[in-house]
């Protein structure tokens, strides 16, 4: 108020000049407000011109700060077309979509945007009293005007509806919108919207004059993301005076969310200015209402909130316009920079599940190729020394086939000498590759439910259903399973091979007895003929074909200890064979079924990782380029 009002307030001193203090009230409160109607208007007449009539220069900026709107909306757009994770607000990017489009649109209306964070839609609720305050007349007997704005929300139950208020020559109500002869809004000429916790952050972007009301004691709840922080004529007023601690400890706690943002914070009791009207409503002539309304329209401090409110309106609708453009554009380039750190949080956290799932499987695959195959160091190996057990098991087998029983065994040999050998196989491996066969199996069950349970937990641009069917289709696989017989393979292949060398043992015998009787036979045939055809004398004879004999049996004698030493080199080949055979198969099924799964997740996500660090690195230059072109543009207004 004004100090020629107060000062006709001070000089009634008489119950008879109530009556023309009254009407003496309305005529100084319209010249006051005649004061405060923004300078622009007095120039341009009493319509303010619309947005699209800029000055040239107004225009270019206008032109300017579109183009970095629609890019870095853009970019926003490809940021969240990325996914929707738990750090991404989707209501406030769709949000920011919505208000760039409604900012395109333009209007000759400055917009005042008042709205609040509690979800209590009450009568009582400070942002209503603010408004209320703001629209009532307090020298009016309109009761139907004042009942219209005391309960307008009174038919609403949910919150983020939003009421419109702006100058009309009579009552009317259209939907959500009221116009009447409010003085105030005819005063200050603005469209002026309404909020109880807004879910929908469009409004609140797209305002002029955005006014956040919050209560002295409110922490908790506040969207400090979907306000407009960045654009100078926000306000925030707390509903309550600047006198004691709370409010001290409102404003400490306001100051240290804005990140660097230094909107006009103010302290409104606009209760107390209701409260104030109500009095002076009473009764009007009354010393004692006046004073009551003087004092607590006085220590509510509403009129600093219209005095800045009128300082806002001042500057003209190009150039709060303009200002909203601009912080539209913070808004989205700082919604961008919080998706991208957002996306790069997720990157490190994927990065950390695969680092982690990969170093547990190699360590697995480390600890099983060393309980198989035993240690690194050449020709010293547990295979090496399995296959040196079983030799010396297989010896006494065949050390015991001697020359002059092969008459007895010489039809068994192949069964002997194969069932010695696969027996010393047998107890040197089978039982240990069916035991490790075993563990191999549970790995492949435990890092499979490892492998989907990070799967499941990764965040949400990274789950690929193309991944996920990639790893179905390698648990599907029918040769995915680990079964006891994986790591038999080669000793079955081998002992395969072992047995052609068995069978040319056998034959190697069987010539032996087949030459040792021919020969036999032969020399006592020559020494009969040649002692019945009197050629030599009977003993002679019988030495001769004695000598013959022991010649022959001693030739085959050899032939059999050079078959047995050929079997034994074969033996060697087999088992330095089977020793090659067991790492590669081992190797093979921890490759292709024990750790396939998530060695292929993990390289997958390798990929995806990749991909996605590429194309963060874009658009993290994309949103660093527009921020330094409004940094230029803003210079530029600066300058002018």
């Amino acid at each position: 108020m004004s100090p020629a009002l107060w000062s006709a307030i001070g000089a009634i001193n008489s119950p008879q000049t109530y009556k023309q203090f009254s009407v003496r009230l309305r005529l100084l409160l319209q010249a006051s407000a005649r004061r405060r109607v923004p300078q622009s208007r007095r120039r341009h007449g009493d319509h303010a011109r619309p947005y699209a009539s800029s000055t040239n220069g107004g225009s270019l900026v206008k032109h300017d700060y579109n183009d970095v709107l629609e890019e870095a909306a853009g970019t926003l757009l490809k940021l969240s077309s990325r996914g929707k994770g738990p750090d991404i607000d989707v209501q406030l990017v769709e949000g920011l979509i919505r208000a760039k489009e409604r900012l395109q649109e333009g209007t000759s209306t400055p917009r005042v945007s008042v709205f609040s964070v509690n979800d209590e839609i009450s009568s009582s609720s400070s942002s209503q009293d603010l408004v209320s305050a703001f629209l009532e007349d307090p020298l009016s007997e309109d009761v139907e005007r004042r009942k219209c704005i005391r309960d307008r929300w009174k038919d609403t139950t949910e919150s983020g509806s939003t009421l419109e208020f702006e100058f009309g020559p009579t009552l009317e109500t259209d939907g959500t919108r009221t116009r009447f002869p409010s003085p105030r809004l005819s005063q200050i000429p603005i469209l002026l919207t309404e909020q109880l916790a807004p879910q929908d952050p469009t409004e609140t972007l797209t305002a002029d004059v955005p006014i956040l009301v919050l209560s002295p004691l409110q922490r908790t709840d506040i969207p400090w993301t979907r306000i407009p922080v960045t654009n100078p004529h926000f306000l925030i007023l707390v509903n309550a005076t600047a006198t004691d601690k709370t409010v001290l400890e409102a404003q400490d706690y306001i100051q240290s969310k804005l990140d660097g943002n230094a909107p006009r914070v103010l302290f409104v009791d606009a209760t107390r200015a209701l409260k104030a009207f109500d009095a002076l409503r009473s009764d009007p002539t009354s010393s004692k209402a006046i004073q009551a309304y003087q004092d607590d329209f006085n220590g509510s401090n509403f009129h600093s909130f219209l005095q800045k409110l009128s300082e806002s309106i001042s500057e003209g609708p190009e150039k709060l316009r303009r200002d909203t453009r601009r912080a539209l554009a913070s808004n989205l380039l700082q919604t961008s920079r919080d998706l991208l750190h957002a996306y790069q949080k997720d990157v490190h956290e994927v990065r950390c599940a695969v680092s982690t799932l990969r170093e547990s499987y190699l360590e697995t695959r480390e600890g099983a190729q060393r309980d198989v195959l035993g240690s690194d160091v050449a020709e010293e190996t547990l295979v090496t020394e399995a296959i040196e057990r079983a030799g010396k098991d297989v010896k006494p087998t065949l050390d015991n086939l001697k020359w002059w029983k092969l008459l007895v065994v010489v039809d068994d040999i192949t069964q002997v000498v194969s069932g010695a050998a696969e027996k010393a196989y047998t107890k040197q491996f089978k039982d240990n590759l069916v035991f490790h066969s075993g563990r191999l199996s549970a790995s492949q069950a435990s890092f499979v439910d490892k492998t989907e349970d990070m799967l499941r937990t990764l965040p949400v641009a990274f789950r690929s259903p193309v991944l996920q069917n990639s790893l179905l289709q390698h648990s599907a696989h029918p040769s995915f399973a680990v079964t006891p017989a994986t790591l038999l393979a080669p000793l079955q292949s081998r002992l395969s091979q072992l047995t052609f060398a068995t069978n040319r043992l056998h034959r190697a015998a069987q010539r032996l007895l087949l030459t040792t009787f021919s020969s036999s036979a032969l020399s006592t045939v020559s020494g009969y003929g040649l002692w019945l055809g009197a050629y030599l004398d009977g003993t002679t004879a019988f030495g001769g074909a004695a000598l013959l004999a022991t010649l022959a049996l001693r030739c085959t004698v050899g032939r059999w200890e050079r078959a047995k030493r050929s079997w034994w080199q074969d033996w060697t080949r087999v088992g330095q064979g089977l020793g090659r055979d067991l790492r590669t198969s081992l190797e093979s099924t921890l490759d292709n079924q024990v750790f396939v799964v998530p060695e292929s997740a993990c390289e997958g996500l390798d990929k995806l990782v990749e991909t996605r660090r590429e194309e963060l690195v874009a658009l993290k230059e994309d949103v660093s380029r527009l921020s330094s072109e409004l940094r230029e543009i803003e210079k530029s207004n600066e300058e002018k």
